[in-house]
């Protein structure tokens, strides 16, 4: 008896495996479509918006007092020069010197040409503007450096931990590495602003002078053939050769 019901019974685990199919097979969803198409309709969250990057023209000041009626000589000229070397001046900055404070014309005159020269032998003439208005302290002359900057506020942006998105959302400093690199890359900051205009030769010129010998021979645009059509055989049609 004992040997009948084993030979008749089904194993234990085919049974469990016949009661997870069914189950499976009963379930929501299973055999249609609906499930497939949720997910490949799903689209990713980007709720971190874009880096951007900051271009901003900013002025450098740096001031050269003086004390009663000295001037710049040579050493004060060479001294001067060394110093803005450290400012690393670039052809795209603008470079303006203004007297200030309380000094006759003719001093302040002088002392603009000391300036001036310092700044003349690092390679840049620079631009003498009007005398500062506001109260200054002491008298001199004040150089403006002016200087087109790109820099991205914000980054880099740890508020969110990396690697802890699990609904495919990007992280908060997504996009940081991209904002910066350009930033720093890039030659001059006002490309970002504006495309440089376009100073290579003319078009219009040459082009006319094509004309004018097309029209000479007795052709048209719409005559005109393209010199591809001269060495190359061009048929249409889909016949295999």
């Amino acid at each position: 008896m004992p040997r009948r019901f084993m030979r008749n019974a089904a194993p234990l685990h085919l049974v469990a495996v016949a009661g997870l199919l069914a189950a499976c097979s009963t379930g929501p969803g299973f055999g249609d479509d609906s499930r497939k198409e949720d997910a490949m309709s799903f689209q990713p969250q980007f709720s971190t918006p874009a880096k951007p990057i900051r271009v901003a023209f900013d002025v450098i000041r740096h001031d050269v007092r003086f004390e009663g009626a000295a001037v710049l000589g040579e050493a004060g000229v060479a001294d001067l020069s060394e110093t803005l070397a450290g400012y690393h001046l670039d052809p795209s900055d603008t470079v303006r010197i203004v007297p200030f404070g309380d000094q006759s014309r003719a001093l302040a005159d002088r002392r603009l040409t000391g300036v001036s020269t310092a700044i003349v032998n690092l390679g840049f003439v620079p631009v003498v503007g009007d005398a500062v208005e506001e109260p200054q302290e002491g008298a001199g002359v004040a150089i403006l450096i002016g200087r087109w900057g790109a820099s991205v506020p914000g980054c880099p942006d740890w508020s969110q931990p990396a690697g802890s998105t699990y609904d495919n959302r990007i992280t908060s400093n997504f996009g940081c590495a991209d904002a910066i690199n350009l930033a720093a890359m890039i030659e001059d900051p006002r490309d970002l602003l504006r495309g440089r205009p376009y100073t290579g030769t003319a078009a219009g010129l040459p082009a006319s002078a094509v004309s004018v010998y097309g029209a000479a021979r007795g052709e048209t645009a719409d005559e005109t053939q393209p010199i591809v059509g001269r060495f190359t055989t061009i048929t249409a049609g889909g016949e295999d050769d």
